[in-house]
């Protein structure tokens, strides 16, 4: 008896995404997508349109291939802020921008020749080091002084901070906003998603915000950015290119709640060894924060029975010191906003 062998060959054809960012590779020559506008070595004070998307159009996932992006026009030409202020970058950097109803969205393609040079750490949130940084500053309100600043490396570590008084930070400032980024042979890119609901704005039929984009480049020891102003010269958020284009962006539903639920059961008859009647001694509570938007200008901040427990516990440290351990106020309702108090002679709190 013969065996047959029966063999089915069926062919399948698969689509292939697009490379990451291949559309965000620069191509100045193209006037469409770079417009001469947006070159920042050539503008003292550069700026791009944003251009509206439909919802869910842009996958926030790092890799900047979908084709809505490669339709958008391109901010280009990072010059150099440190070491050799004024000098083109070494490396590139475009951005573009794109926004819907409830979002404003950023890609960022950073090319680097020797992907050995990209340095980045894995952190915990506001506290990235050692790493390269796309930072990304908006005033919204347009008032060149005061904005909001949205900061990611590699690794997709976040930090985020409140800008005022041209320049002076606030990082105990925290937003709810997302961030990915993709590593390859050209460098690494990123998507940022960040809501309308997260940050302050006066709603118009079209608005024009401060924008600058700065890229830290740790393995050169060099700091690039989009929009460049002389050494010598004072302001930082005065000194900013700026963001055209956003037209009929309804006024975001600003409300945030933060509950939270604290309980401990302890025995207070319990001598060193464990030793004690058993019975436990209770304690719960419960509060929350509150954080709305009464205004474009004017937001309600206020807590409910505020406790230590809401945040992560203090740090274990061994002082052989004679003096006490100072640990910093962690709560959010008390230091978010809180440079709205300080004076230059006196502690109001």
């Amino acid at each position: 008896m013969k065996s047959c062998a029966l063999l089915l060959a069926t062919l399948v054809a698969i689509a292939v995404p697009a490379a990451a960012f291949d559309s965000f590779v620069p191509n100045p020559q193209d006037r469409t997508l770079y417009p001469a506008h947006a070159n920042g070595q050539q503008n003292e004070r550069p700026w791009l349109d944003a251009k509206r998307v439909s919802a869910g159009e842009i996958d926030v996932d790092g890799r900047l291939d979908e084709g809505v992006w490669a339709t958008l026009p391109t901010g280009w030409g990072f010059v150099e802020h440190e070491p050799n202020r004024g000098d083109p970058a070494s490396e590139s950097t475009v951005f573009r921008v794109a926004y819907d109803d409830d979002a404003i969205y950023f890609g960022v393609a950073c090319f680097e020749r020797d992907p050995s040079l990209t340095s980045s750490t894995l952190s915990r949130r506001d506290n990235i080091d050692n790493s390269d940084i796309v930072s990304i500053y908006l005033d919204p309100y347009h008032d060149r002084t005061t904005g909001y600043n949205f900061r990611v490396n590699p690794d997709g570590s976040l930090a985020d901070s409140y800008v005022f008084d041209d320049g002076n930070r606030d990082p105990d400032w925290n937003a709810v906003w997302e961030a990915e980024t993709y590593r390859d042979q050209r460098g690494w890119s990123t998507e940022v998603r960040i809501p309308f609901a997260a940050i302050r704005y006066r709603p118009q039929q079209e608005m024009t915000w401060g924008l600058q984009i700065y890229r830290w480049m740790h393995g050169r020891g060099e700091d690039t950015g989009w929009a460049n102003w002389d050494r010598e010269a004072a302001g930082f958020v005065s000194r900013f290119g700026e963001l055209r284009g956003l037209r009929n962006v309804p006024a975001a539903r600003q409300l945030e709640i933060t509950p939270y639920v604290v309980a401990r059961s302890t025995n207070p008859d319990a001598g060193f060894l464990g030793e004690g009647s058993g019975s436990l001694s209770d304690f719960q509570n419960f509060g929350a924060d509150i954080k709305y938007g009464l205004t474009g200008d004017l937001t309600l901040n206020a807590t409910f029975q505020p406790d230590f427990g809401q945040v992560e516990a203090d740090p274990a440290v061994l002082n052989l010191g004679p003096f006490e351990n100072f640990f910093a106020e962690q709560r959010p309702f008390f230091v978010e906003g809180a440079n709205a108090f300080e004076h230059p002679n006196f502690n109001l709190f």
